[in-house]
């Protein structure tokens, strides 16, 4: 859970921050929180995660940028558990907005909307 959550917070903060992306795969609003489908059908069941075979940790050590970025999220957000985290999700636009739709996508406008509400048109 602590995962996905992470990932949708790297995800979301690059949105606003960087304009950009981070990774292609959707995120859902799910029961317990925000979810990306393709990491949860390859860990789920899963404990601990042992190996990660997803992006690449080269790209990441090479971009100091990067790097400097997701340590920030991880700073943030890192020390939270994942209990936390799906409650925080919870309590945020982008989830309530796509858990009533058919699809559940969160969608990068919700995303950028809500954290970068100044900007938004």
């Amino acid at each position: 859970m602590k995962l996905q959550k992470l990932l949708y917070y790297c995800q979301a903060w690059s949105i606003v921050k960087n304009k950009k992306r981070m990774f292609d795969e959707k995120i859902e609003a799910w029961q317990y929180g925000t979810v990306i489908p393709e990491i949860y059908q390859k860990h789920k069941g899963k404990k601990e995660i042992t190996c990660w075979n997803h992006g690449s940790l080269e790209k990441i050590e090479s971009d100091s940028t990067l790097k400097e970025f997701i340590d920030s999220i991880l700073q943030n957000y890192g020390t939270k558990s994942g209990s936390f985290l799906s409650h925080l999700t919870h309590s945020e636009d982008p989830w309530l907005q796509a858990k009533d739709r058919a699809d559940k996508e969160i969608t990068v406008e919700d995303i950028y909307n809500y954290y970068n509400p100044e900007d938004s048109n």
